[in-house]
């Protein structure tokens, strides 16, 4: 059985380094222990002591680089905190996922280990999490590993509305309970933004499935779809209204991240 416990190897190469106002940006690849590459992108902010972190997991389509994950670690680090955030190697090799999501296990493992021993973090104060298939990967991932402070999701997946066929059910089912089985019973802080429509999280669904948390769940909600989107993301009619909707939810984002860490 796959171990998230399991210390793996890995190596880095510097690929490049951007400086930005605030902090610098440092573009990586990580390898794994099956020997496969992870594109990583961590943010330094400027310090001469060890700083806490973040770790966010791309989507299974929405990769590192779209607004939600880029502009919430941007943030984060404009806060003086380091943020990292990367690319499933089954997206960057444009595959599909692993059987059961086993090296995307790994894959969040590899770089939460490389930040654990980084001389710049301060692995006390460690927050991982995700987006849509990140949450559900960050949330295993954290169950493993118990020094991790906090988890953060968005966007995550709490409703069913299509069979294994791609037939739609004629009602959608609940599933809240298996991705994040013992969620509500955690002691460590979790945070959950998303939107209001969002096709993979009903609103009733996600109220329901937290009504038996111990109070350890917070549950920020903005308008939109499953991207954050008030409109559709192509048409320029919508993009203000998008980009102001998504820094809304980033802001709440980060505003229990600073909480957590205070």
């Amino acid at each position: 059985m796959f171990n998230l416990a399991k210390v793996f190897t890995f190596y880095f190469l510097l690929a490049s380094t951007i400086a930005h106002a605030n902090y610098t940006e440092e573009n990586l690849k990580l390898t794994t222990s099956r020997g496969e590459e992870i594109d990583v992108t961590v943010l330094y902010p400027e310090s001469n002591v060890k700083l806490p972190a973040v770790l966010l997991a791309s989507g299974g389509g929405y990769h590192k680089d779209l607004p939600i994950l880029k502009q919430s670690t941007e943030a984060i680090a404009d806060n003086g905190i380091i943020a990292v955030r990367f690319n499933w190697n089954y997206f960057t090799k444009k595959e599909n996922p692993s059987q059961g999501y086993v090296a995307e296990q790994e894959d969040m493992q590899t770089v939460l280990d490389f930040l654990k021993s980084n001389e710049k973090v301060d692995a006390t104060k460690i927050l991982i999490g995700g987006k849509s298939l990140g949450s559900v990967i960050s949330y295993r991932v954290f169950t493993e590993n118990e020094f991790i402070r906090a988890l953060l999701l968005y966007t995550p997946v709490c409703t069913q509305r299509w069979d294994k066929d791609g037939n739609e059910l004629p009602v959608p089912e609940p599933i809240g309970q298996v991705f994040y089985p013992e969620i509500l019973s955690e002691n460590r802080q979790v945070v959950i933004t998303m939107g209001n429509r969002d096709p993979n999280c009903d609103v009733p669904m996600i109220y329901n499935f937290l009504k038996g948390s111990n109070g350890n769940v917070a549950l920020n909600m903005v308008k939109g779809d499953h991207s954050l989107n008030i409109g559709p993301w192509d048409d320029p009619t919508y993009q203000e209204r998008n980009a102001k909707n998504i820094e809304a939810a980033i802001g709440m984002q980060l505003h229990w991240v600073k909480l957590i860490l205070d």
